[in-house]
């Protein structure tokens, strides 16, 4: 949609923004490069500069102030493609592109009966269970699951890394959540560059002990 109006409106358009900001009088868009190794200052040459945030980089604003509501009535065309099906998720979790908290497995988790103990943590936090390529590839999570380049991009409050090694692409689609706490038994998983906490252990043991703790803490 925004690349549409900025097209329409003959205006720059930055996406998958982390930041904006003003400098010198200028818009500035701040957005990551080479799968999140980098971030870049993005300035416009042109009026209007658009950009598109991900999800959840700016906290809610309290006391926000009103806006007026235009409505615009607006006559749309039939649509030249058809509808064959809508799909609703019954699950009744929030979506990874929303949620405050993500409790995501890989291919450490052995198999799809495993993320249970994930699900289990996830549900004392209030959080959703996210997964890496690797585990969606080989059938243990839905691809409505995967967090990575070539799934959601994600900035939760905060992001459990179980049995993933962080490949660069699940790196670009993670690497902005505000705290990254990364479990893996391979000290030299790249996972743990990200990481704000990192536990060398096996996460079998470490995921029960780290729900448990939760559950008392939180009752």
């Amino acid at each position: 949609l925004s690349a549409r109006v900025a097209a329409k409106l003959a205006g720059g358009l930055a996406t998958d923004c982390t930041d904006v900001k003003i400098d010198g009088g200028k818009f500035v868009a701040v957005r990551p490069m080479y799968a999140g190794k980098v971030f870049a200052d993005v300035t416009f040459n042109t009026t209007p500069a658009m950009a598109s945030l991900r999800p959840n980089v700016f906290p809610a604003v309290e006391n926000a102030k009103a806006a007026a509501v235009t409505k615009v009535d607006v006559a749309i065309d039939a649509q030249k493609s058809k509808i064959l099906e809508v799909q609703k998720d019954t699950s009744g979790k929030v979506d990874l592109t929303e949620a405050n908290i993500i409790v995501s497995g890989g291919r450490g988790m052995k198999g799809p009966d495993e993320y249970k103990i994930l699900e289990e943590l996830a549900d004392v936090l209030k959080g959703t269970v996210g997964a890496s390529r690797a585990a969606v590839d080989a059938g243990w999570r839905p691809q409505k699951d995967q967090v990575g380049q070539t799934g959601k991009v994600v900035s939760p409050n905060l992001y459990i890394a179980c049995g993933i090694s962080g490949a660069i692409q699940h790196l670009a689609g993670m690497s902005s959540s505000k705290c990254i706490v990364a479990i893996n038994k391979d000290a030299e998983a790249p996972i743990f560059t990200k990481a704000d906490f990192g536990v060398v252990d096996d996460l079998f043991k470490v995921v029960p002990e780290l729900t448990a703790a939760c559950k008392k803490m939180l009752a």
